[in-house]
């Protein structure tokens, strides 16, 4: 398609009242503002009359600025070079009507989009996580703004719970097992070996402490791990360490 004004045009037509902002850049591209719950008239129109794939889908989160997370939606036709993309603006925990079934693609770009934003997918055959870690906490979505807030507290009530409340003995037993398995399986070794007797001998003063290891850990018991949790995890004592990115120069996208 040599002219996009028949898109913006259909595009215009079809959704009426339900898409803003209908622009054209660069000579192949067509950016627009859909209003929420648009995505699948749009998704269908571009398959039908123009051939069009969506390649992509992204999440942004705006709710320090805007109050809304923003989707963005990417159509392309690469046989005739032309692209399309959509942002949907959604209100906070509001979910977005899944393309899964329409378009392959947006299952894992929509599984994806809920583990990392906590924004889900109304319709979605396979709502599973993807890359969402077992051990983060409920609330926890790491590419929300306030992940690093949400993380704060969530590991404060951890500690907290440690200080105040014996640990259960089947978590107890669990981790050391975890490190009878880490024993046994990192000194199998010449070399492993070398390396342990070398770190007792230099951080504990005596290399016969790598044969007295064990027995200390499984020694532990929940009173031991309260104790030393509520003298070291002091609020007062810690250092918070938080690396952000520099904000670009003028000039710099």
């Amino acid at each position: 398609m040599s002219d996009l004004s028949q898109l913006q045009s259909a595009i215009a037509r079809n959704l009426d009242r339900r898409v803003h902002k209908i622009l054209i850049t660069r000579g192949n591209e067509l950016h627009c503002q859909i209003e929420r719950g648009a995505a699948p008239r749009l998704a269908g129109l571009l398959r039908a009359q123009f051939h069009a794939e969506l390649i992509l889908m992204v999440a942004n989160d705006r709710r320090a600025d805007k109050g809304v997370f923003e989707m963005h939606y990417l159509f392309a036709n690469a046989r005739e070079n032309w692209f399309l993309h959509a942002t949907e603006e959604l209100a906070p925990e509001e979910p977005i009507i899944s393309l899964a079934t329409f378009y392959y693609p947006a299952s894992r770009f929509e599984r994806e989009i809920q583990d990392l934003f906590g924004i889900q997918a109304i319709g979605h055959p396979d709502p599973r996580p993807l890359v969402r870690h077992a051990f983060w906490p409920k609330d926890y979505f790491p590419l929300r703004k306030d992940a690093v807030e949400v993380a704060e507290k969530a590991l404060d009530a951890v500690l907290d719970r440690m200080k105040n409340e014996p640990v259960p003995a089947q978590e107890l037993e669990k981790a050391k097992n975890q490190v009878i398995s880490e024993l046994v399986v990192g000194r199998r070794t010449v070399q492993e070996k070398a390396d342990a007797i070398g770190q007792a001998a230099v951080l504990g003063k005596n290399p016969d402490l790598v044969n007295l290891d064990l027995d200390r850990y499984l020694a532990v018991t929940p009173a031991d791990i309260q104790r030393v949790a509520q003298k070291y995890f002091d609020p007062k004592q810690r250092t918070v360490l938080i690396i952000e990115t520099a904000p670009a120069a003028a000039g710099q996208k």
